[in-house]
């Protein structure tokens, strides 16, 4: 990953879910109503190895440190719903990227299809546009 600023998570962050800024240096899992913050996507690492008993699988979990994709970088991304590429995208309720649509902001531009909720797509973080 590119030099990036250093955020700490201000809650449960899973992995390659859009993410908001929330204060000074901290960042959240995005949801519907953060256009406004969107920031990046979350890396795909889980904060513990995969397979532990009682392993988290959050990528951050509160005051832990976050990785993330910013700006021109490329990521997996978790799906919201069907994506039908190119798409430009924002975040659902849960951080996962969704079909932006008018009046939304978006902060992904989405290269592949995404045929169900769930399935992880190559995307482009992008600055954050305004969809009139």
């Amino acid at each position: 990953m590119a030099d990036t600023f250093s955020f700490k998570a201000g809650g449960n962050i899973a992995p390659s879910r859009i993410i908001a800024l929330s204060d000074a240096f901290t960042v959240t899992q995005a949801g519907a109503t953060d256009d406004d913050d969107l920031l990046g996507v979350s890396a795909e690492s889980t904060k513990d190895a995969p397979g532990l008993s009682g392993a988290s699988t959050n990528h951050a979990e509160s005051g832990d440190p976050v990785q993330y994709y910013g700006p021109g970088q490329v990521c997996l991304v978790e799906a919201g719903a069907s994506i039908t590429a190119p798409a430009l995208c924002t975040a659902d309720a849960n951080g996962r990227a969704v079909t932006a649509t008018t009046g939304e902001r978006a902060v992904l531009r989405v290269f592949e299809d995404a045929g169900a909720l769930g399935q992880k797509v190559r995307a482009l973080v992008i600055d954050p546009i305004d969809l009139d």
